[in-house]
């Protein structure tokens, strides 16, 4: 049984916006429009949430067009991600360097989206991708990720891969390969505290992003998403590693569905800003709000 209290926290949120002075900033380094019609809503639920800036990428119905449309209105709390996943990326198709030229071209992106690598099946929702960074399309997003000094995001689902050790020896011969280049894999790639540590102290450029890695979003999958939490405190393992390594985690939701964007963003935040609040603060915000800062080259949101 779950000890998170999931209400007390929506609540505290809902009656308590918080300001930028207010607690350690948080941003929410990788996150996905997927309705146009949710638009008006993403900044109404960063405010409800407190998070102070998104980088916001885009899937589903949702167009490049209406992630610009953010953007352009809200430049100091909006990022915006080319999208280069989809069903254009195993192929590489003619479209797929289309979409991701014009998306360029309009000047007003200044991050890259998630990079699959090996993506499971989810149920009806989304195929499998397996896509390996020898590819033409991977080479591709990698040489615009290193032109524009921009992180590249990795997606990679090490529980549910169907060669577990032939795509480890995969991920650290591209990281021992590509040095020059930030690599944040997303979802703590499924890994457990152990393979992240030897990760982190045989890569220096591997960073850990934490979507999907805490109870709400844990209870409400199927997938075997890795849980940093025992209840609604860390796991010791977790803990530890947070301590010793803050300045190779980032904080991110990754919120892919319309559902994602409502009281679990908020539940979400709000659990991430208590725990942070146990951590040492110079800890507490590289991982909320910095390590985004110097990776994509953000405004600091201050709050030291």
């Amino acid at each position: 049984m779950l000890s998170i209290r999931p209400v007390a926290l929506l609540v505290a949120c809902l009656f308590t916006l918080p300001t930028w002075a207010d607690g350690i900033p948080m941003i929410d380094a990788h996150s996905q429009l997927p309705d146009p019609n949710l638009a008006d809503d993403v900044i109404r639920l960063m405010d409800t949430a407190g998070i102070h800036h998104v980088i916001l990428s885009f899937r589903g119905s949702a167009k490049g067009n209406d992630v610009i449309a953010l953007v352009r209105a809200h430049p100091n709390r909006i990022t915006g991600a080319i999208k280069i996943k989809g069903r254009h990326w195993p192929q590489g198709s003619k479209k797929f360097y289309k979409n991701v030229t014009k998306q360029m071209a309009s000047g007003a992106f200044g991050a890259i989206g998630e990079a699959l690598i090996y993506h499971a099946a989810k149920g009806s929702k989304a195929p499998e991708y397996t896509v390996t960074p020898e590819q033409k399309q991977f080479r591709y997003v990698l040489d615009l990720a290193r032109e524009n000094g921009w992180p590249l995001i990795i997606h990679i689902e090490f529980r549910a891969v169907p060669d577990r050790q032939r795509f480890m020896e995969l991920l650290e011969r591209f990281l021992a390969d590509n040095r020059d280049v930030a690599f944040p894999l997303i979802h703590l790639a499924q890994l457990d505290p152990p393979d992240v540590a030897r990760l982190i102290a045989a890569h220096l450029n591997v960073y850990f992003m934490t979507s999907h890695s805490n109870p709400i979003t844990v209870r409400q999958s199927k997938q075997p998403w890795t849980n940093m939490f025992e209840g609604d405190e860390l796991k010791a393992g977790w803990r530890d590693l947070l301590l010793r390594h803050p300045d190779r985690f980032i904080l991110n939701f990754d919120n892919v569905w319309p559902d994602h964007w409502g009281p679990d963003y908020v539940q979400q935040a709000a659990l991430w800003r208590e725990t942070l609040a146990t951590l040492p603060p110079a800890a507490a915000h590289m991982i909320a709000h910095e390590n985004a800062e110097r990776l994509w080259r953000l405004a600091p949101v201050g709050g030291k």
